[in-house]
């Protein structure tokens, strides 16, 4: 019965941190960097560079997402979500209320939920900074920034969002008991 809370909060995760994240901009990020490096060039650079500038323009949006995500881990993975349903939702309410607390408390604290957390967002402000930076390198022209400036932006935006996926990835994949 828990399923259905579980697999949204899941699903939202992975959407992100998989399917968009991982699979699509660190991916294009890396084949940018071939082109970066000066690995690759021509028709193919053009394109990888259109690749990481369309799914990068995506951050704003995608980061709204991330946040909205890390903020609801503690409603949606909290074990006090089992005491919405049979049989703890038929105890009454001053012995289930303080017991729903104290399991929540328990693991928050056991599990360092709002450090995970916290450590995302931290994640997803440090990945917002590199992006803003790397815009400027994305929206010049052609040749008016100098390979060196554009080799750090790529390597610093590719770290903060590989960070981003790892702080993702170090939260609970499940509901834990304390």
């Amino acid at each position: 019965m828990l399923e259905p809370i579980h697999s949204t909060w899941q699903k939202r995760r992975s959407e992100f941190n998989h399917q968009w994240l991982k699979n699509r901009v660190l991916s294009a990020l890396d084949a940018a960097g071939n082109v970066v490096q000066g690995e690759v060039g021509g028709d193919e650079a053009r394109l990888l560079c259109d690749v990481v500038s369309i799914d990068l323009r995506e951050w704003p949006r995608r980061r709204a997402e991330a946040m909205r995500l890390l903020e609801s881990i503690e409603d949606s993975m909290s074990p006090k979500v089992f005491f919405a349903y049979p049989p703890l939702d038929n105890w009454e309410a001053e012995l289930r209320v303080p017991c729903e607390q104290l399991v929540h408390d328990v693991w928050l604290h056991r599990h360092s939920i709002r450090k995970l957390r916290d450590n995302a967002i931290q994640a997803l402000n440090d990945a917002d900074v590199a992006y803003r930076t790397m815009l400027f390198v994305l929206d010049a022209p052609i040749g008016s920034f100098d390979r060196d400036e554009s080799r750090r932006c790529f390597h610093e935006l590719t770290i903060a969002l590989r960070r981003v996926a790892t702080s993702i990835e170090a939260l609970p994949s499940r509901i834990l008991l304390p």
